[in-house]
């Protein structure tokens, strides 16, 4: 069966119009990143400076913060539509990484490269999970 050349254009249209409302990956993994990045900044400049650290660093890594945030945003806003439970996902790794940071701010002092490296790693599994676990999901998805 061969369309005619109007059939070709609406079949065209349609699965133009389909491939829009799939769901893709969201790029709001990529401030999560920079949030998980935040960590071994903060644990670099502690185990060179000291529990104490100026306020340089923490302008540096507030900035980190804040253009990590706005950038996941943004690129959520305009990654429509999500896969089913991005959320969900989103939040687990959040709360991941906030259970990191706070064990890197309050917990203990490091005082070894050891302890500097072993936490760095648990920032670096956090950022690469959490879009990893996006990938895992959108494939078994389309795998239905």
């Amino acid at each position: 069966m061969t369309p005619s050349p109007n059939e070709a254009r609406e079949m065209i249209a349609r699965a133009d119009t389909l491939s829009r409302n799939v769901a893709r990956f969201p790029l709001s993994w990529v401030g999560y990143s920079m949030l998980c990045a935040a960590g071994p900044l903060y644990l670099l400049s502690a185990y060179l400076s000291g529990p104490t650290l100026p306020a340089a660093i923490w302008v540096v890594i507030s900035a980190w913060f804040i253009v990590g945030g706005i950038l996941s945003a943004a690129l959520g806003a305009f990654s429509r539509p999500v896969p089913k439970g991005f959320g969900m996902r989103w939040i687990v790794m959040i709360i991941l990484w906030s259970a990191a940071w706070i064990f890197s701010i309050a917990g203990p002092d490091i005082t070894t490269s050891t302890q500097l490296v072993v936490q760095n790693l648990i920032y670096l599994a956090l950022a690469a999970s959490g879009p990893l676990w996006e990938l895992v999901t959108l494939r078994n998805r389309r795998m239905k």
